[in-house]
């Protein structure tokens, strides 16, 4: 008997398992749903709209940092400060590589030197063109008055000069004539005589060199008769004609040119002064920028490599910038000072959930990296506009106190867009739109009767009626008359 027992009591534990699983499976199986009516029972019940964003964590203070330069495009990097220092007020973030600089800054300096040198040298000839320009064209125009003076007097003694040209033509052949005929009469009277003396022959002798060098004269005299009459007076003429046109010319020209050059000179001044403006501030500019090329923090906080735009951080190739011998460019932004004590929530909301955005909306963020943390946040501002991804851009606002938490950190967001704690919500198939007019159909003894109603909330298929109904009334599922 105690066998048989024992045989039951093991093949009950055996079967146990099988039992259990088979009673777990009966409790657990869904019963069937029932069959859906064509009315439903008006309900008051709570309802909560919910929108989940992605978020990232952004600090409500920042203060960028850039090369303010006037007239340097670049500066070249000694040192650093890293990424994530802390940092007061006045600190030295990066210490500046002045080699080149001051290299391209003696350069400027030499321009300054030059510039001076050419203004005053501009001044100095304006100055001596103004002083010579009087005298210039006085001299001009008593050149041109001479000249007219000469042409006119030659034009009146041109007569006289013929004249005198023929007589002295006249003159030759008479003293030659006169010469041969002393020689003729020397000759019959030294004939005369049977015997001539030295003294004789030596008047003879020098009589006949005076008829051979009269003679001599006499060719040269009718020679510069001839040319006087076929050429030289003509000549003479012409170039004294075209000597005052020449004079009467350079004085006009003088009279125009002159006065010009002085006018030109003075905006040469003009010009050199200018340039020395540009140089003097050019060397002033290059050396505010030795002064600004030592960048020191303009607030306290924390050093950011890049800079924020929306949340997102851009800080691509900044690390081999602010390397040793690294190049930032003139106003690039290239750290940005975070303070570290108060953050918001910049979120991207889809066109879908847009609508249901109301300020003060409150919620929880929970950072990615502190799961088991939530913060408190409460939609501060959103824009109306849509960005380029048709995304809308909002702001949530966080109270202090978000612990280990940082800027550029990234979030899940649950924000309660809607609540209403006693919410009459019917199936939005119900609803019917006719003439512009908002209705449900309600069952009134037993009839299917038109009721206008006022929409709320839509969500999850349902939607709020915030006028036209009580809890307790039968509507129709499906808006049909």
């Amino acid at each position: 008997m105690s066998r048989r027992i024992s045989l039951l009591l093991i093949a009950a534990i055996a079967l146990a398992p099988a039992w259990a699983h088979a009673a777990k499976n009966k409790t657990t199986q869904t019963a069937p749903a029932p069959p859906k009516t064509d009315t439903i029972k008006v309900k008051q019940a709570p309802l909560k709209i919910e929108i989940k964003l992605p978020g990232v964590f952004e600090a409500t203070k920042t203060t960028e940092v850039s090369f303010k330069a006037k007239a340097a495009a670049s500066l070249t990097v000694l040192k650093a400060v890293a990424h994530g220092t802390i940092v007061s007020k006045g600190d030295i973030l990066v210490t500046p590589d002045l080699k080149k600089f001051d290299e391209a800054l003696k350069a400027k300096q030499y321009a300054d030197l030059s510039a001076d040198l050419a203004f005053r040298q501009a001044e100095a000839e304006y100055e001596q063109l103004k002083a010579a320009t009087p005298l210039k064209l006085a001299a001009a125009a008593r050149s041109a008055k001479a000249a007219q003076e000469n042409l006119a007097y030659f034009k009146k003694d041109q007569p006289l000069r013929k004249k005198a040209t023929i007589e002295a033509y006249q003159s030759a052949a008479d003293r030659l004539a006169y010469i041969k005929e002393e020689l003729r009469q020397l000759k019959k009277m030294y004939e005369a005589d049977d015997l001539t003396d030295a003294t004789e022959e030596i008047v003879l002798r020098r009589t006949q060199d005076s008829v051979r060098r009269s003679e001599l004269a006499e060719k040269q005299a009718k020679a510069a008769l001839d040319a006087a009459l076929a050429t030289n007076l003509a000549r003479q003429a012409t170039g004294m004609i075209l000597a005052a046109q020449a004079a009467t010319t350079a004085d006009k020209d003088a009279k125009i040119l002159l006065p010009m050059a002085l006018e030109k000179a003075k905006l040469g001044i003009e010009a050199a002064r200018r340039a020395r403006k540009k140089a003097i501030k050019a060397l002033a500019d290059f050396k505010a920028d030795r002064d600004a090329m030592t960048i020191k923090a303009p607030a306290a906080g924390v050093v950011y490599y890049g800079r924020c735009t929306k949340g997102k951080w851009a800080s691509t190739g900044l690390d081999a910038k602010l390397a040793p011998k690294g190049k930032l460019l003139a106003k690039e932004v290239f750290m940005t000072i975070v303070d570290p004590k108060t953050l918001m929530v910049r979120v991207s909301v889809t066109e879908k959930d847009f609508g249901l955005l109301t300020a003060g909306s409150t919620g929880k963020a929970i950072a990615t990296a502190y799961p088991g943390r939530k913060l408190n946040v409460t939609l501060d501002k959103f824009a109306t506009i849509p960005t380029a991804g048709g995304q809308f851009n909002a702001q949530l606002a966080m109270p202090a106190g978000h612990g280990p938490v940082v800027a550029g950190m990234t979030c899940n967001v649950t924000l309660t867009a809607y609540e209403n704690a006693k919410a009459i919500t019917v199936p939005v198939s119900a609803i019917s739109n006719e003439a512009g007019d908002d209705c449900v159909y309600v069952k009134l003894a037993g009839k299917k009767t038109k009721r206008p109603v006022v929409l709320g909330k839509t969500h999850a298929g349902k939607v709020e009626i915030v006028k036209g109904l009580t809890a307790g009334e039968i509507v129709y599922r499906k808006a049909s008359k």
